[in-house]
């Protein structure tokens, strides 16, 4: 089956959103250790195990998990079988995307220490920046909405504007500076940097003025996540807004940010206004980080929902 039928099929069995994730997929080899190695020392790892990331393929997990239902499309490299397979299990579509000749998957090193926090490398094959998808408008069209990472801009961008013809939410994922003019940027309804990727797009060290300088880039709503202190965003006033974030005792951080950006689209493809949809996936994302897991540990919907109840 092909993925333009996967996505019609989906559509006839459930009511529940349909989210396309554009982006990066990366086998992830996760180290959990005590405590990081000095330079230049050896330490043991507590426990090694491989999963399926990337920003996007890690956004599509989390709405899997949290009951919306989710497909992936990026550029992967010919060894992508193993890592597709995987995700398909969770009834993630995977028929459309892109392999592009001679490119491997990329692999990140993940090492998680006893405080939960990741240190990461990521090698990437430069040829996957070559890839192209040649049906952007039949993609966007069975979609409720698009979840999109800023790893390969050009691969993302004609769909998103299929998404903004359609007038479907679109979801930018700014996890890693990127040209302060890209379209991208430009085509997209809600963009949300992580703190790194506005201070390097923007050039400002400051989360206002680095905030508002993005805001005159593009009409989208603009956000920055900042981990344990919340959420920042611009009102339509253009007043900074703070979300603080939920206190839990975080275990393992990797893929809290995707999955946050997940289930805030998954919020906006249900109608939810932005408020609303930002505190949910705030939730969803503290209790992503007090499990071990990767995105594959995102709560279940209702586990989301009792925590915001106990935490009104």
């Amino acid at each position: 089956m092909n993925a333009k039928n996967d996505l019609n099929v989906m559509n006839k069995i459930s009511r529940a959103p349909l989210i396309l994730c554009i982006g990066i997929a990366v086998r992830d080899l996760v180290f959990r250790v005590k405590a990081m190695p000095e330079t230049g020392r050896k330490t043991g790892a507590e426990s090694f195990n491989e999963l399926s990331g990337g920003n996007a393929v890690n956004a599509a997990v989390g709405i899997a998990r949290l009951g919306g239902r989710a497909a992936y499309c990026g550029p992967v490299g010919e060894d992508s079988d193993g890592l597709l397979n995987n995700i398909a299990t969770l009834g993630i579509a995977t028929g459309d995307v892109v392999r592009v000749p001679g490119a491997r998957t990329p692999v990140s090193g993940i090492f998680i220490d006893a405080a939960g926090e990741r240190t990461i490398a990521t090698h990437r094959s430069p040829l996957l920046a070559n890839g192209r998808c040649d049906n952007s408008d039949a993609l966007a069209k069975d979609c409720d909405a698009l979840c999109v990472d800023n790893r390969f801009p050009d691969f993302a961008l004609p769909i998103c504007e299929a998404g903004m013809r359609r007038k479907i939410p679109v979801m930018i994922d700014v996890d890693r500076g990127m040209q302060a003019d890209h379209a991208l940027i430009r085509t997209a309804t809600h963009v949300i940097f992580s703190a790194q990727g506005l201070a390097e797009t923007s050039g400002l060290p400051d989360d206002f003025a680095a905030l508002t300088l993005m805001a005159q880039r593009t009409s989208a709503f603009v956000a920055v996540t900042r981990g344990p202190d919340g959420v920042l965003w611009l009102d339509q006033t253009g007043e900074l807004r703070h979300m603080p974030a939920f206190s839990v005792k975080a275990v393992d951080t990797l893929g809290a940010g995707d999955v946050f950006h997940g289930a805030c689209t998954l919020m906006l493809a249900e109608g939810r206004g932005i408020e609303e949809a930002l505190r949910f996936a705030s939730a969803a994302a503290a209790l992503k980080r007090a499990t071990f897991g990767g995105a594959f540990a995102t709560p279940a919907r209702d586990e989301v929902e009792r925590f915001l109840v106990l935490n009104s």
